[in-house]
């Protein structure tokens, strides 16, 4: 494949290696790259408002790279 993808699920120091080979030669370079965790973005969405008796739905659109832990406080 002349030119991959590759997807990484976990930040991290990789290395990749690539070889190339012709009729005449085989010639490999390694390269070293940094792959950075998605920042962690807490939210979270509500059917508000509500009336007394009803329920109140939370739904969490926290964002990031796990696992994450949640604790809610109502």
């Amino acid at each position: 494949d002349t030119n991959p993808s590759h997807l990484y699920a976990m930040p991290g120091a990789y290395t990749v290696t690539l070889t190339a080979t012709n009729a005449y030669e085989t010639d490999v370079t390694t390269a070293t790259f940094t792959v950075n965790p998605v920042a962690l973005t807490v939210g979270f969405d509500s059917n508000s408002p509500v009336t007394v008796g009803g329920t109140a739905v939370f739904t969490n659109t926290t964002t990031g790279t796990g696992p994450i832990s949640y604790e809610w406080d109502f």
